[in-house]
């Protein structure tokens, strides 16, 4: 594919987005859509790294959708963990703003109705919700209880599930999720991983997908039902079918572009 994800915007919900010369230019607000200056609040550069996954600029170690346009939003408070209130205010942003895709790699406790309400909005403009599935033992109503995100486990160089994250019948899909390689807040290269950096993937194949469909004139038609069309494109691997560890298995973007082109 000639420019890998152009035309598309992905927003990356999370502890902000620094400006390093690997990213390029992009624009950064906070929940409420206010232009922001760049920078990330975490300490690990946890939303630096997933927006590098997502469409990083170094030749030698590109993101998904390298051509992808990139909307940082910070949701998190100065300590660098999600507000519930802040993130349902990001997705009312989003929907304002026609954002078809939103990168979520974090997980909450707390799932009520101002954040439903919210989701809701933004699902009815056909934006695409990438969730991660988070670390076991940690409580994930978000995403767990979101109807109609794409929730995305982890697997390792072989394709095995990462038992440290958590599982259940609501993952959707996997992705890679060891040794991947990124940026930190300073622009120093990192490893990178866990189902942050898988969801970060998917939405970077989220970014490929609309960008083949736009060029197809088949936009209005993959929009709605890429989540559908995610899953039926994965690679199974575990157990047989959907499984709490993998979901429908791992996203193929070669299948899933093949797919789109075939579409009438």
């Amino acid at each position: 594919m000639k420019r890998p994800g152009r035309g598309i915007t992905v927003a990356v919900l999370d502890s902000g987005v620094a400006a390093v010369r690997q990213l390029g230019s992009f624009r950064s607000v906070d929940h409420r859509g206010n232009d922001v200056e760049p920078g990330d609040v975490s300490r690990q550069s946890h939303g630096t790294k997933c927006a590098y996954l997502i469409r990083g600029l170094y030749r030698r170690m590109p993101g998904v959708a390298p051509y992808a346009d990139l909307l940082s939003v910070r949701v998190t408070t100065a300590d660098g963990l999600p507000h519930p209130k802040y993130v349902a205010s990001a997705f009312l942003t989003l929907a304002r703003l026609r954002v078809p895709i939103a990168s979520c790699s974090f997980s909450m406790g707390s799932y009520g109705g101002e954040l439903t309400a919210a989701i809701n909005e933004y699902l009815r403009t056909d934006g695409i919700i990438v969730a991660a599935a988070g670390l076991r033992g940690h409580d994930n109503e978000f995403p767990k209880l979101c109807r109609g995100a794409v929730i995305v486990g982890g697997v390792n160089e072989r394709n095995q599930p990462l038992r440290s994250n958590n599982s259940g019948p609501y993952i959707d899909v996997s992705a890679p999720a060891k040794q991947l390689s990124a940026v930190n807040k300073v622009g120093r290269t990192v490893q990178f991983g866990g189902t942050s950096g898988a969801t970060a993937l998917v939405a970077g194949v989220c970014a490929l997908a609309l960008a083949e469909a736009r060029n197809t004139d088949r936009l209005a038609t993959v929009a709605p039902a890429l989540p559908r069309l995610l899953q039926k494109t994965a690679d199974d691997v575990g157990a047989r079918g959907r499984d709490a560890l993998t979901g429908f298995g791992v996203v193929n973007a070669r299948k899933l572009l093949s797919r789109i082109r075939q579409l009438p």
